[in-house]
């Protein structure tokens, strides 16, 4: 889904006036919650956005995963008596890395990117709480006109990018 529609129907269920989830405190006679106008609260209800965007094709990738698991290898473990845990751990972990792998550098990479759920929910706000490093990088260059600044700040995102795809991989290369 178009992730600007989806910032648009959750500003409408976390609005503190006639938002769905406020009316639902409400309902059992509880107080409402500024979701979007919370500095303690915002991030998680930004966080609680972008899982519900994405977990989608997470669930996807690791149907795949899980359908492509070789069934002779269980079917011998399950003959030569091996314990759930075991046929986790021994066969289906192992197949199912190269997906982990890339769920996580997406997610990685997608939560030091993330710039058009807090644009559109909260604009950064309240009192800049949920402001990103990508949200800050634009409104460097095209707010307060320095480009060169943000494209600094841009290379240095892309750097940290590289360090955590580079950290990342040789942790799941370690023999263990």
């Amino acid at each position: 889904m178009n992730t600007v529609a989806v910032a648009c129907m959750f500003i409408f269920l976390f609005s503190s006036q006639d938002g769905v989830l406020n009316s639902m405190l409400q309902f059992f006679h509880m107080n409402k919650i500024g979701w979007l106008s919370d500095p303690e609260i915002v991030n998680y209800s930004l966080t609680g956005v972008s899982i519900w965007k994405f977990s989608g094709i997470h669930i996807i990738l690791f149907l795949a995963a899980f359908q492509s698991l070789p069934t002779d290898m269980i079917e011998a473990s399950i003959i030569d008596g091996a314990s759930t845990f075991k046929q986790f751990y021994h066969i289906v972990l192992p197949n199912i890395k190269p997906v982990v792998e890339i769920v996580l550098f997406l997610n990685v990479r997608g939560a030091l990117q993330i710039f058009d759920i807090p644009y559109v929910m909260t604009s950064g706000g309240p009192n800049h709480a949920s402001e990103t490093f990508t949200l800050q990088t634009i409104n460097t260059a095209f707010q307060y006109q320095n480009f060169g600044l943000a494209c600094a700040m841009a290379i240095v995102l892309m750097i940290i990018i590289i360090i955590f795809s580079i950290i990342q991989k040789k942790l799941f290369n370690l023999k263990g």
